[in-house]
C-alpha cells in the first residue's frame, strides 16, 4: 500500500481545519463573552414586548440584540435590574434580517437583568414574523 494517498489525505484535512478555526474564532470574537438570555417571535399585532431573564444567568455589563427572518425597528428599550432599577439608552434601531445591534453598555457596574422591555415596529409585514435574540455581555 502506498502512503501518498494517506499523506495527501493528511494535507487536506490540516487545510481544512485552518479554513474552519479562523472562522470559529472571527464569530465567537465578535460576541465577546455574550451568553444568550431569550429571544421573542414578534408578532405583527403586538408592538411591546417583554423577555424576562433573572439571576441565574448572573451578571452582566451590556446586551446585544440579534434580529432574524425579517426586518424590525426596535424603540424605548428599558432594561430592568435584580435590584429593582431600570434603566433606557433612549434610541431606536433599525434591523434588517440577519443583524446584530451595538453593545448598549449598562451604567456603572455589571448587574442582574431581570427583564429586558422593548417597542417595536415591523418593517415588512410580507418577509414573516422578525426573531429578535438577547445576549447578555459580560
Amino acid at each position: 500500500m502506498s502512503k501518498q494517498p494517506c499523506i495527501r489525505n493528511l494535507i487536506r484535512l490540516a487545510l481544512l481545519a485552518l479554513l474552519i478555526v479562523p472562522s470559529s474564532c472571527a464569530s465567537s470574537s465578535r460576541l465577546g463573552s455574550a451568553v444568550p438570555l431569550g429571544e421573542r417571535v414578534v408578532d405583527f399585532a403586538g408592538d411591546r414586548d417583554r423577555i424576562r431573564v433573572g439571576a441565574e444567568y448572573g451578571q452582566f455589563r451590556a446586551l446585544r440584540f440579534h434580529v432574524s427572518d425579517s426586518p424590525l425597528e426596535m424603540f424605548d428599550l428599558e432594561v430592568r435590574f435584580g435590584d429593582g432599577s431600570s434603566w433606557s439608552p433612549g434610541t431606536a434601531s433599525r434591523f434588517d434580517r440577519g443583524s446584530w445591534s451595538r453593545r448598549f453598555d449598562f451604567p456603572g457596574h455589571s448587574r442582574v437583568v431581570r427583564s429586558v422591555e422593548f417597542r417595536y415596529r415591523s418593517l415588512q409585514v410580507r418577509s414573516g414574523r422578525a426573531r429578535v435574540q438577547v445576549l447578555g455581555v459580560r
